[in-house]
């Protein structure tokens, strides 16, 4: 649902220009221990991490293009 309603939007592809965007599959290949490194349980889970992968903030469950948009942008700060 994210990906038709937020990912695809202009103004979430304008505001995520300065992030890289990485999708893993929580059920299949590394996905189970990477959720379970990082506390994952549901879906979705967006995390924002620094390039050391240390997860600083995120959100679990939808949220609107808006709501998605402002999140990254505390994410940022």
């Amino acid at each position: 649902m994210l990906e038709q309603s937020v990912y695809s939007t202009k103004e979430f592809k304008d505001a995520s220009k300065k992030w890289i965007l990485v999708k893993i599959n929580g059920e299949q290949g590394p996905g189970p221990g990477l959720m379970s490194q990082y506390g994952i349980s549901g879906f979705p889970t967006i995390k924002f991490m620094k390039s050391d992968l240390n997860a600083f903030g995120g959100f679990v469950g939808y949220m609107e293009t808006a709501r998605v948009i402002a999140a990254m942008n505390g994410a940022a700060q």
